[in-house]
């Protein structure tokens, strides 16, 4: 009898739906139907004789054969991909898709302008830009998703730096920005008053949070006074705006606001950061990728 062969279009269904976490997302993501989905999968089981999925209302659950399926497919697709860009790396027209994720505040106050410039050096390269916080970045970057992701990595005092995510071994890190946390206020209040004024900042399980308290106490010897904890640096930048406290931000934050904020002096030490992108060790960056982050050098 002879063997049906596998389909690279029901493989990609398949991952995506898994990676992307439902059929719809699939659909989507490839322009498709959920129907067309649900059939290439229900093809790519015929083909390889087994089952690969267990459907639950809102939840798709993997066989272990699906499990080792899904990890050899996103081999597969990996090696495809490799063989395009191995084929356009020596043509002058750059006409990759540049695929990457990045953090919220970071995309907002920074990306805008490099992807203006990439879309302007590379007409013919398309880009497909998400946004997401670090462990969804890196949960992307992992399944192939993207290529790379751009997230903070690092926060140091006294040349001492932690990691914000622990687990980065499988990982290559390619520093692209850096910088320090600065102490705002909005340009409304008064620099006498400043220091009347309580604390906008980031979860206290946060890094750049736990630091700064440290610091604060140190300097002061009592607790800094926090009236409202919210979850990302552009948010607290938008309420120090209006005057309603005092906001601990990377400076990046910081410039974007330029007209509106301004850092206030508490005599307590900057910590540093630094924003890299990631992307698995040992995998082979997209010429457009290459590019890219060749802009932050």
């Amino acid at each position: 009898m002879k063997q049906e062969l596998l389909s690279l279009t029901t493989l990609k269904y398949f991952c995506d739906s898994i990676r992307l976490g439902g059929l719809s997302a699939a659909a989507k993501a490839n322009f498709v139907t959920q129907s067309a989905i649900s059939q290439g999968i229900s093809k790519l089981e015929k083909t390889l004789n087994t089952s690969l999925l267990i459907h639950h209302p809102n939840k798709l659950q993997l066989t272990p054969q699906g499990e080792m399926a899904f990890q050899e497919a996103l081999k597969v697709l990996e090696s495809i991909k490799q063989f395009h860009h191995t084929l356009l790396q020596d043509q002058s027209i750059l006409t990759e898709t540049l695929e990457f994720a990045c953090t919220p505040s970071f995309a907002l106050a920074v990306i805008p302008p490099y992807i203006k410039r990439f879309q302007q050096e590379h007409l013919n390269a398309k880009v497909n830009f998400y946004l997401g916080e670090s462990p969804i970045i890196i949960e992307q970057v992992k399944t192939g998703a993207v290529d790379f992701g751009i997230l903070p990595l690092e926060i140091c005092q006294n040349e001492q730096c932690q990691f914000y995510e622990e687990d980065l071994s499988k990982f290559e890190k390619q520093t692209i920005y850096s910088g320090s946390f600065h102490l705002y206020a909005s340009n409304k209040i008064k620099r006498s008053d400043q220091k009347k004024l309580g604390f906008i900042l980031t979860p206290s399980h946060h890094k750049e949070t736990s630091l700064l308290s440290e610091s604060y106490y140190k300097k002061y010897e009592k607790k800094l006074t926090t009236i409202l904890e919210v979850s990302n640096w552009e948010l607290v930048a938008s309420l120090v705006e209006e005057g309603l406290g005092v906001g601990y931000l990377p400076d990046y934050i910081g410039i974007k606001y330029k007209n509106l904020l301004e850092p206030c002096d508490f005599g307590i030490e900057r910590h540093q950061y630094r924003i890299s992108a990631i992307f698995l060790r040992g995998a082979h960056l997209r010429k457009s990728s290459k590019v890219f982050l060749s802009y932050f050098s």
